[in-house]
């Protein structure tokens, strides 16, 4: 089991709802938040399921529409959720769930993989049953207030997250999450100052100063956010995923500072904190194929032809980069 931090590190990148270009609603902003959320269901729940050999297709997972008793719409499910194939076990939980209402194991699996794919509308409707039912995890109550934050109900987010348990919440969601609905509610002050909480953890400190810079972009406080954003790129401690490079670049060239973009694009380089790249004894280095969080990526992630792509030009880099150090060592 991976402590929270490292389900940090994995997740951060993902940004399905966090658009990059122009300025940012408050809501789409939250989606970097959403973010680290799903990354930790998704983590949990998806990632370390057993691979199907390449010749087992999708036409192989059971869409017979006689499934009507629990147990078999579960079996398609399970099937379904070991091929990877989220959203289609998802819908043959739900349908065994409606035979087997009081399953509370089935139930929680149901949300957790309706949260993982986006699909918070249904996710919380579960949530919110199992809660009912007794069920008051974490997962149930980010859940809800995620749901509450997309349908503008801002005030109820507080309260919801107000019943996270843990130090991890208390020091690193509950301000996040607090903080954006405060700018929903148009109180920017307020949201700056519950956002001030991570930095007073050195690992947080990136995201914060990120988050502050957009709040600020936001609120149209253009020298703070610009302030914040700089932080970032002089400090070379903080890692920059590519997706904050993005949003820092986007602010210069929106407020006519091509030249900064320029400089930005040129220092990208950072050392990540992955656990694997920090062994002494493996040498390794992380190389970032693309976002599961864009859909164009994913879809080209998933393509044979574009991995075995990806794969012959790494391994042509790497090539080629050994063959300038050994030329570089005659001269």
């Amino acid at each position: 089991m991976y402590d929270f931090k490292t389900y940090i590190e994995y997740f951060k990148i993902l940004g399905r709802f966090l658009p990059i270009n122009g300025k940012h609603s408050a809501m789409a902003k939250f989606g970097y938040i959403f973010a680290f959320i799903v990354g930790v269901i998704v983590f949990n729940s998806c990632t370390q399921q057993p691979e199907f050999t390449s010749h087992q297709s999708e036409n192989f997972i059971i869409r017979q529409p006689e499934l009507k008793k629990a147990y078999g719409a579960y079996l398609a499910g399970r099937v379904a959720h070991l091929r990877k194939n989220f959203n289609v076990a998802a819908d043959y939980y739900m349908e065994a769930l409606n035979e087997d209402p009081e399953n509370k194991e089935l139930l929680g699996r149901v949300y957790v993989i309706l949260a993982s794919k986006g699909r918070i509308s249904e996710a919380a409707k579960y949530a919110e049953i199992s809660l009912k039912k007794g069920d008051k995890n974490n997962f149930t109550y980010i859940i809800m207030a995620v749901d509450e934050m997309k349908k503008g109900r801002y005030e109820q987010v507080n309260e919801t997250v107000g019943h996270l348990d843990g130090p991890v919440y208390k020091e690193f969601i509950i301000p996040l999450m607090s903080a954006w609905a405060y700018a929903g509610l148009n109180q920017p002050d307020k949201a700056l100052k519950t956002l001030a909480v991570l930095d007073k953890e050195p690992s947080f400190r990136a995201l914060y100063h990120f988050h502050a810079g957009m709040l600020n972009d936001y609120f149209d406080r253009t020298d703070e956010a610009r302030r914040h954003y700089e932080i970032i790129v002089n400090d070379e401690s903080m890692e920059m995923s590519f997706r904050s490079l993005q949003v820092i670049t986007n602010f210069y060239i929106r407020n006519g500072e091509k030249d900064k973009s320029v400089q930005l694009v040129d220092n990208t380089h950072r050392f990540a904190g992955f656990a694997v790249l920090k062994a002494p004894d493996i040498p390794s280095a992380l190389l970032e194929m693309g976002y599961l969080s864009n859909r164009t990526e994913e879809r080209l992630l998933k393509q044979q032809s574009y991995r075995k792509k990806l794969a012959v030009s790494t391994s042509r880099a790497v090539n080629k980069f050994f063959d300038n150090m050994q030329h570089a060592s005659i001269f």
